[in-house]
C-alpha cells in the first residue's frame, strides 16, 4: 500500500511577519552601533593627533627662535591654517590669503602640515614632489597675547554632537580685565586723606602691593588717612588667562612750619619761640621759666591751666597751626607757714558776715599757734563736706575749698598767726591785704559756744584787739582770710 506524505509550507503572512521582525532587529542593532558616530569618533582621534602635532611644532619653534612663525606673530583670533602640505618656506604655489601659513615649520618641526580627515585635497606634481593645492586644513590657530601660548581647534570635530577637539581654548571664554582705578585727588596737602576706588570688569580676583597691603574684592573703595609721604598704590586684577596692573601715585605736599610760643603768663624769663614742622614730634625746651615769688608748675595749652599739660623736655607733637604754651605758676613754697610773709596769705578774702560754726559743741580746736591742726581737726571730725554757703562750719569750709595762686593747701589761721600777720602789715609792712578795724575769724576755739577773732585798730591806741565771739553769730566778725 502506497502512503503519500505532504509537508506544510509557510504562508505569505508568516513570511511577512518574519521579515518584519528581522528588519526591526536589524534597525535596533544599527542604531545601537551607530556606524556614522563610530566613524566620526575615529576621525576625531586623528584630529587630536594632528592638532597636538601642530601645537608641539609651534611651541618648539618658539623655544628655538624666541619668536612665533611669521604669520602667527600678530594673530590673536582663531584663523584657519593654510594647507601647504609639504611645502617649505618661502613658497608661492599655494594661495594662503586670509589663512595662516605655517610652511616654515616643514620639515624641521613637522614633515607636512596636517589636514582634517574630511578636508578634500587635490594634488599636483612639481619636480617629483607632491604638494597640496587646496587652501584650508580644517584646523584653526591663534596665539594668546597674554599667556603667549598657542590655541588650536578642529573645525569639524563636533559632528554627531561629539566633544570639540581643541587645545588652550579656555581663554576664548574670557575677556581681558578692564580696570578702572581712581583717586579723589592725586595731589593732597600734608596729613590729609585720600579715597581710592576701583572696579575690575571680567576679573576673578585682585591683589594689592606697594604702599597698600590688603585683601580686597574686584570692586570697592577705601580711604587712607593722615598721609605724610607720597604713596604708590598698586592694584593687580586677574582672571584665569588675563592680568591687568595699574598704579596710583598720591603726591603728598611737604609739611608746613608753624611757631611754638612759650607764653610766660606773667613770668620774668623763659624759652624763646621755636619753628616746628606740623605733626613733627620733639622735646620741649628744657629751660624752666622764672617768676619772682613763684615756682613753675608746668606748661599748658590753656592760659588758665584747663588744657593739656606738659613739663620741660616733654615730648610734644606740633599741630597743623601755631601753638602757644602758657606757664602755670604756684606761689613759692619758701617762707610759707610764716605769718610775716605776704605770699603765705590768700589774696582772696571772704568779705561776708560768716559764722565760725552752726554747732555749739566743744571741738578741741584750741591751739593758739597751730592753725593747721585746728583746721584739720574740724575738717576730719566735724565738717559735713558742704561748701561754706551751706556748711555746718562755714569759715573752715571756705579755706578748705579755696584755690588761690595755684595752691589748695589753705587753712583757717590760729589766733597767734592772725596776730602776727596783722602786725606784719600794719607795723612791719611785709604783708598786705588786711583791712583796719575788721574782725577776722581764727581757728582757735574758746569754749563750746565761742571762738577767737582778731583785728587791728588805729584808733586811740593802735594795736591788736581780740574778740571772743559767738561761733554762730555774724554780727561782729566780718571776714575770713586763709593761711598756708
Amino acid at each position: 500500500m502506497n502512503h503519500k506524505t505532504t509537508a506544510k509550507a509557510f504562508t505569505l503572512l508568516e513570511m511577512l511577519l518574519v521579515i518584519a521582525i528581522i528588519a526591526i532587529l536589524a534597525g535596533i542593532v544599527i542604531v545601537a552601533i551607530n556606524p556614522g558616530r563610530q566613524l566620526a569618533q575615529s576621525r576625531n582621534a586623528q584630529r587630536w593627533s594632528d592638532i597636538r602635532t601642530l601645537h608641539s611644532a609651534v611651541q618648539q619653534y618658539y623655544i628655538d627662535n624666541k619668536e612665533w612663525p611669521a604669520d602667527l606673530e600678530t594673530v590673536t583670533s582663531l584663523t584657519e591654517v593654510c594647507n601647504t602640505g609639504t611645502l617649505t618656506s618661502p613658497q608661492t604655489t599655494v594661495h594662503c590669503t586670509g589663512l595662516i601659513d605655517l610652511s616654515e615649520l616643514v620639515p624641521e618641526y613637522v614633515p607636512a602640515i596636517p589636514t582634517d580627515p574630511q578636508t578634500e585635497v587635490a594634488f599636483e606634481s612639481l619636480i617629483n614632489k607632491v604638494y597640496a593645492v587646496t587652501n584650508g586644513t580644517g584646523y584653526t590657530i591663534a596665539i594668546d597675547s597674554n599667556s603667549q601660548t598657542p590655541i588650536l581647534t578642529a573645525i569639524n570635530s563636533t559632528e554627531y554632537d561629539l566633544e570639540p577637539v581643541q587645545i588652550g581654548t579656555g581663554i576664548l571664554n574670557y575677556n581681558n580685565v578692564s580696570l578702572n582705578f581712581t583717586a579723589t585727588s592725586e595731589n593732597i596737602a600734608y596729613n590729609n586723606s585720600v579715597t581710592i576706588s576701583w572696579n575690575a570688569a571680567d576679573a576673578d580676583s585682585c591683589v594689592t602691593s606697594g604702599d597698600w597691603s590688603n585683601t580686597i574684592g574686584t570692586s570697592g573703595d577705601t580711604t587712607f588717612n593722615n598721609l605724610t609721604t607720597t604713596q604708590a598704590y598698586t592694584l593687580t586684577c586677574s582672571n584665569e588667562y588675563y592680568t591687568t596692573t595699574e598704579t596710583l601715585t598720591i603726591n603728598v605736599a611737604a609739611a608746613l612750619d608753624y611757631t611754638l610760643t612759650y607764653n610766660l603768663n606773667g613770668g620774668d624769663t623763659g624759652p624763646s619761640p621755636e619753628s616746628r614742622a606740623e605733626l613733627s614730634t620733639a622735646n620741649l625746651s628744657p629751660t624752666v621759666p622764672t617768676k619772682t615769688g613763684y615756682t613753675f608748675n608746668s606748661w599748658n595749652t590753656d592760659a588758665a591751666g584747663n588744657g593739656d599739660s606738659y613739663n620741660p623736655s616733654d615730648s610734644f607733637t606740633m599741630p597743623s597751626n601755631d601753638e602757644i604754651l602758657y606757664a602755670q605758676w604756684d606761689v613759692a613754697a619758701s617762707g610759707c607757714g610764716d605769718p610775716t610773709d605776704s605770699l603765705c596769705w590768700s589774696t582772696s578774702v571772704l568779705n561776708l558776715n560768716i559764722k565760725w560754726s552752726l554747732e555749739l559743741v566743744l571741738t578741741g580746736s584750741n591751739s593758739l599757734t597751730n592753725g593747721s591742726s585746728n583746721h584739720t581737726n574740724i575738717i576730719d571730725n566735724y565738717w559735713d563736706g558742704n561748701p561754706y554757703g551751706s556748711s555746718n562750719y562755714p569759715a573752715f569750709a571756705y579755706c578748705e575749698n579755696l584755690t588761690d595762686g595755684g595752691n589748695t593747701d589753705w587753712y583757717l589761721p590760729s589766733k597767734q598767726q592772725l596776730t602776727d600777720g596783722l602786725n606784719a602789715q600794719f607795723v612791719g609792712g611785709t604783708v598786705s591785704g588786711f583791712v583796719l578795724l575788721h574782725d577776722y575769724w581764727s581757728s582757735t576755739e574758746g569754749v563750746s559756744s565761742r571762738a577767737w577773732s582778731v583785728n587791728y585798730s588805729n584808733i586811740t591806741t593802735p594795736g591788736i584787739y581780740y574778740g571772743y565771739a559767738y561761733k554762730h553769730v555774724t554780727a561782729t566778725v566780718e571776714k575770713v582770710r586763709c593761711f598756708r
